[in-house]
């Protein structure tokens, strides 16, 4: 089982290696306006900070951000497989950290998971059933 979803993991990977930057940039500016126009204004929202074949999730927070919905960004802890959550103000707090994310390092406001209504999580994919298929790496 572990090496089926290892291979699919690749085809995957090697899916979002294939698009063009340009094609790239489009998809992930379809998805983000399609996501906001659906998130309630004031509603907290953790989203995560998109890397490099992700879908670039930086026009989505702006936008929430200008809609006054509180962001919330996952902090990774690598030490223990574990999120720590912080508010963001803006995007400028958030620098390359564990796995080359993007995080508030230094920049922390403390969040409390109870107040999370909206959750966008990043992925490699999804099956039939809508199931979401992760990096593997288990936060």
């Amino acid at each position: 089982m572990r090496e089926e979803k290892n291979r699919i993991r690749q085809i995957l990977r090697d899916r979002k290696a294939a698009l063009t930057p340009a094609e790239r940039l489009e998809k992930s500016w379809r998805i983000c306006r399609h996501v906001v126009e659906r998130i309630p204004e004031g509603e907290t929202v953790l989203a995560y900070t998109s890397k490099e074949l992700e879908v670039n999730t930086a026009p989505l927070i702006d936008a929430l951000l200008e809609k006054k919905n509180p962001v919330v960004v996952p902090i990774i802890v690598k030490e223990d497989i574990s999120l720590r959550l912080s508010y963001i103000r803006n995007r400028s707090v958030l620098v390359p950290s564990t796995f080359g994310v993007p995080e508030p390092i230094g920049s922390e406001i403390p969040a409390h998971a109870g107040d999370i209504k909206t959750i966008l999580l990043p992925m490699l994919g999804f099956d039939r059933t809508g199931a979401r298929i992760g990096y593997g790496a288990g936060y």
